[in-house]
């Protein structure tokens, strides 16, 4: 079709389309699968439940494909608007979200409420007793952790873990370089599939620091400032390229503890098992 335009093609297309349809052409069928059944786990804060675990409540919907907003009136209305203007609605994800191949089936609190309204919520969720019970029914697992420190995490997730459940394990993996460690190994020692991550590792500021640490154009890094405040954006500031590196200031505001020192690991490139250890 030399010198044909793109609109040719499209009304070339859009054609063969209606032909075909016009004409009784049987459509494909669709890819047969079972949907992957989901568990999630919320962690504590120093042995105290998360009762709205944002990691999970806010992060996992998009996991489930069903949601009760009356339900959500009750157990929790400061969220409701969010959910239905922006977290759920289509325009915000191009009808992408909710994930069409997955389904979250078990959920676990230590408190036994806050499971049983996550429950409420999304139907067809059942309050798991344990992370043992969890593990057996499930094809995969989420830890989430909103504000802890890791010090619950392996407990959690180590009956998947010796399952060779596929697992995410929400920051700080294990609280500790040797916590962490821990759970690596173990993951490892089972043929269990771990990830952890934070969408702060791809933050503009992140994003910009690591360009200028790469380029080689100042030199090496002397020390870096990373704060956090509930009011405002997170952010990275004050990344100084100066003299070899033998230090980083680190200041945090707010609540917010964990993103930045992370920042400051990631800037200085010490995000490996090995370099924490030295670090510590």
């Amino acid at each position: 079709m030399l010198g044909s335009t793109r609109r040719d093609l499209l009304l070339a297309g859009a054609a063969g389309m209606s032909a075909a349809l016009a004409t009784g052409a049987a459509a494909a069928e669709p890819l047969a699968y079972k949907p992957l059944r989901i568990g999630l786990l919320s962690a504590s804060i120093h042995g105290q439940p998360q009762t709205r675990n944002g990691h999970t409540w806010h992060f996992c919907q998009y996991l489930h494909p069903q949601i009760d907003y009356e339900a959500m009136r009750t157990v929790y209305p400061s969220f409701l608007e969010p959910f239905q203007r922006m977290y759920r609605n289509p325009k915000f994800s191009f009808d992408c979200l909710p994930f069409p191949g997955t389904s979250i089936t078990q959920y676990y609190d230590a408190d036994p409420q806050a499971a049983a309204d996550f429950c409420k919520v999304f139907p067809g969720v059942q309050p798991a007793q344990s992370p043992e019970q969890l593990a057996k029914d499930v094809d995969a697992v989420w830890l989430g952790d909103a504000s802890g420190y890791g010090e619950d995490h392996f407990d959690l997730i180590a009956p998947a873990l010796t399952k060779g459940l596929p697992t995410f394990c929400d920051k700080p993996i294990g609280g500790t370089v040797a916590g962490t460690r821990k759970i690596l190994d173990f993951a490892k020692q089972h043929g269990a599939p771990l990830m952890s991550s934070s969408l702060f590792r791809h933050e503009f500021g992140m994003e910009a620091a690591l360009r200028m640490r790469d380029s080689g154009e100042f030199g090496k890094i002397e020390y870096v400032i990373a704060s956090k405040n509930h009011d405002k954006a997170w952010t990275l500031h004050n990344v100084k390229f100066l003299e070899p590196f033998n230090s980083f200031i680190l200041t945090s505001t707010g609540d917010g503890f964990r993103d930045p020192l992370e920042a400051a690991l990631w800037v200085n490139d010490l995000l490996t098992s090995e370099k924490l250890e030295a670090a510590e």
